[in-house]
């Protein structure tokens, strides 16, 4: 799904100090990942 949206995930990994937390950085033009985050239809 990321990969057909443009978007390229750098590094996931688990919050340290809170293990039921995660840290992910993508990469993707401007505004792609914020459209996908709000698209209802993209959580499912």
């Amino acid at each position: 799904m990321l990969k057909a949206g443009g978007i390229t995930s750098l590094y996931r990994g688990l919050n340290k100090e809170d293990s039921s937390r995660a840290i992910v950085v993508f990469q993707a033009e401007e505004g792609v990942a914020m459209s996908m985050w709000n698209d209802p239809e993209a959580k499912r």
